[in-house]
C-alpha cells in the first residue's frame, strides 16, 4: 500500500469533521466543495491533513465509495500543488465534500469531471494567501 495516503495525512472522527466544518473557509467548485482550516500550532509538524465525505444525496453506498476513491486518489496524486502553502502555515486541514444538487445526484459524475474540480480547488488553495 505504498500509493495510499499516509494515515498521518488523514481526517478522523465526526468531532475533528464537524470542527473543520464549522471553522473552515469555503471553496466551491462545480461539483466539490472543500472546507479549509489553518492551524499555526508551533507544535504541531507542517502536515496537510485530508478528508473525504460524499452527501447521502447519493442512494447507492458503491457509488459513494467510488466518487471518494476518486476524490483522494486525485488528491494524493496532486497534493505537491499545495508545498507552498505548507510552508507557510503549520498546519492545513482540508475536506472535500461531494453534494451534488439533485439532478446531479441521479447520474454518476465522470472521472474526469471529478478529477478537474479537485485539481481547480488544489490550486485555488495553492494559490490563494489565508
Amino acid at each position: 500500500m505504498e500509493h495510499a495516503l499516509p494515515r498521518k495525512e488523514v481526517v478522523r472522527g465526526k468531532k475533528r469533521f464537524d470542527f473543520i466544518f464549522r471553522n473552515g473557509k469555503k471553496i466551491n467548485g462545480n461539483l466539490v466543495r472543500s472546507f479549509i482550516l489553518l492551524k499555526g500550532e508551533n507544535n504541531q509538524k507542517k502536515t496537510i491533513l485530508f478528508g473525504v465525505k460524499v452527501s447521502r444525496n447519493i442512494k447507492r453506498a458503491v457509488d459513494r465509495n467510488r466518487i471518494k476513491r476518486i476524490i483522494r486518489e486525485t488528491f494524493r496524486l496532486n497534493k505537491s500543488l499545495l508545498g507552498n502553502v505548507s510552508t507557510k502555515q503549520s498546519r492545513i486541514s482540508a475536506i472535500l465534500f461531494f453534494y451534488p444538487g439533485k439532478q446531479q445526484a441521479l447520474s454518476k459524475p465522470s472521472f474526469s469531471h471529478l478529477r478537474d474540480d479537485v485539481i481547480s480547488i488544489i490550486n485555488i488553495i495553492g494559490q490563494s494567501h489565508f
